[in-house]
């Protein structure tokens, strides 16, 4: 079984809150607007494998001291948990309201 991550650089538009999120130079899981991101993914990052389909709502953030600050998201359908970088681009006043506070109300 494949274990490494498979690129998909897609624009898409926010099922939660609508906002077009566009081709960047990072490959993006989540909306750089409200942080919810898509239960696409089964066993490895792009596979797209996931027959789940519910919105992932950003929990927390924690920090990796290798990696930085992390988004820690639950599937508001299946409650799968998973992980992904803050980006650059990021609403960061989200970020710093969900770091201090947990997840948005």
């Amino acid at each position: 079984m494949r274990k490494n991550f498979i690129h998909k650089n897609e624009e898409f538009e926010c099922e939660n809150c609508g906002h077009l999120n566009p081709l960047g130079s990072q490959i993006r899981n989540h909306c750089s607007e409200c942080l919810f991101s898509k239960h696409l993914d089964k066993d490895v990052p792009g596979d797209r494998a996931s027959e789940c389909g519910g919105l992932m709502r950003p929990n927390s953030i924690t920090y990796s001291g290798s990696k930085g600050f992390m988004i820690n998201f639950i599937c508001l359908r299946c409650s799968h948990e998973y992980v992904n970088k803050v980006l650059e681009g990021d609403n960061q006043e989200l970020v710093s309201k969900i770091s201090s506070y947990g997840h948005q109300s």
